[in-house]
C-alpha cells in the first residue's frame, strides 16, 4: 500500500523532546509548491518542508530557560516519492511516510534564572516529527 501524498496546508507536527531540550512548536502548515493538485490543493514537493519551520523557537532545558533554537527537517526515504523520469519536472512529491528527524540547533542559549549562567549544551540535538495529511484520496507507491 502506498503513502498519502502531502498537499498544501498539511501540518508538521514536531514532538517537543530534543534530548534535554523541550521545544514547543505549534503545528506549522506546509506550503505545497508542486504543479500537480489533489482535491484542489497543490502537492508538496521536495524542498517545501524546509520552508515550514523557518524562524526560531523557544526552548527550555532545566534549569535553563527561554533559549532559542532553529529547526531543520530531514525527511526519511519513505517520505520521498520515487518519480518516473518523464514526470520529474513536476518535482519529487513528499509523502506522509513514518516519522522524520528534526534537528535543533541553539541560536541563543537558555539562561539559568538562579545563577545567570547560559546553557552549556549547545550542540545540535535530534527530535522527531510527522506530517498529518489533509487529503486521503491519493496514495503514491
Amino acid at each position: 500500500m502506498g503513502a498519502f501524498a502531502i498537499t498544501d496546508g498539511a501540518p508538521f507536527m514536531v514532538q517537543p523532546a530534543f534530548g534535554n531540550r523541550l521545544v514547543i512548536v505549534p503545528p506549522q502548515p506546509i506550503t505545497g509548491l508542486g504543479m500537480a493538485q489533489i482535491c484542489g490543493r497543490r502537492v508538496a514537493v521536495l524542498g517545501n518542508e524546509k520552508q515550514a519551520l523557518l524562524g526560531t523557537f523557544l526552548y527550555n532545558a532545566a534549569p535553563y530557560m527561554a533559549g532559542q533554537v532553529k529547526l531543520v527537517v530531514n525527511l526519511e526515504p519513505d517520505q520521498i516519492a520515487q518519480v518516473a523520469p518523464q514526470v520529474s519536472s513536476m518535482g519529487t512529491v513528499v509523502l506522509k511516510g513514518q516519522k522524520y528527524q528534526v534537528i535543533s540547533t541553539v541560536v541563543q542559549p537558555a539562561i539559568n534564572p538562579g545563577s545567570g549562567d547560559p546553557d552549556p549544551v549547545l550542540g545540535p540535538m535530534p527530535g522527531m516529527g510527522e506530517f498529518l495529511p489533509v487529503q486521503f484520496c491519493v496514495t503514491v507507491g
